[in-house]
């Protein structure tokens, strides 16, 4: 990302700025079965997938008009409170589970590298289906309700774990390496960013990401933010598992778009959440 990060001072950001209503309405029905019941936190990653520790995180908030980070302290890991106990502990865990033992698998095992020695060559003997589950849940959890309310398809898709999905979107994934300022939660909402002065550079979508694996939700994504370095798996959505383990060639890099934070000139240093609070 470092080649392409010149350009990004001249984006224009389409930001939103959230009120009270709107940040109680977030949290008025749950973010997979649209039920008014009682939310419980749900981890983003899931929270053994290395996602259990405290740390401090940059986060965006509004002066007035005008935009600044924040340092906040997490603990426990990144999470929020947008599921249900019943979606959560039941209907999500086994993706969960699998997603776990996805991304232990790429901690644990050996590294192989394809011809050009730029990617990672991983085995994949999970679950493909419950893996791209798990990614449309963390995807809902962390969007506002509405986007939730629209994405009907994708929330049918976690609910029937036999479903398979076309997605709207595509999901480019990569590896993530372990360092003080890995980790990203961009939503969809108040993430877009117009190219008018930095050819190249708009995108409209999402990421999340964090030690060992990442991934941009992303309907526009410009080529300065080298998609050709990321691995499209639009495929785990629509397609039922193969018997036989796979293989996917998957990138290193510590963000996918990089944060607004740091699109707006601030130094990376720790992980980033573009929530505006």
């Amino acid at each position: 990302m470092a080649d392409s990060l010149g350009g990004l001072s001249d984006v224009m950001h389409l930001v939103h700025t959230p009120d009270d209503a709107y940040r109680k309405a977030n949290t008025s029905k749950c973010h997979i079965c649209l039920q008014a019941k009682p939310l419980t936190e749900e981890h983003v990653p899931p929270k053994s997938a290395y996602n259990d520790c405290n740390g401090l995180w940059e986060c965006l908030v509004t002066h007035g008009p005008k935009l600044s980070p924040r340092t906040v302290k997490i603990r426990g890991g990144f999470r929020v409170p947008t599921l249900c106990a019943d979606c959560n502990n039941r209907v999500c865990a086994p993706y969960a589970s699998e997603y776990v033992r996805f991304v232990r698998h790429l901690v644990e095992t050996p590294v192989l590298f394809d011809q050009s020695g730029e990617a990672r060559v991983v085995s994949v003997r999970q679950n493909t289906l419950f893996i791209a589950k798990e990614i449309a849940t963390m995807i809902l959890a962390i969007e506002h309700l509405k986007f939730c309310e629209v994405h009907d398809e994708l929330r049918n898709f976690v609910l029937d774990k036999g479903a398979l999905v076309t997605m709207p979107f595509d999901i480019l994934a990569f590896l993530v390496p372990k360092s003080p300022e890995s980790g990203t939660i961009s939503p969809f909402a108040g993430s877009g960013r117009v190219d008018t002065f930095a050819p190249g550079f708009g995108f409209l979508g999402g990421e999340i990401s964090w030690h060992p694996f990442g991934f941009v939700y992303a309907a526009t994504i410009g080529p300065r933010y080298r998609p050709d370095k990321m691995t499209n798996v639009n495929a785990w959505f629509s397609q039922r598992p193969s018997r036989t383990p796979g293989s996917v060639r998957l990138f290193c890099r510590v963000t996918g778009v990089e944060s607004m934070n740091c699109a707006l000139g601030a130094e990376r240093t720790r992980p980033q959440i573009d929530r505006l609070l």
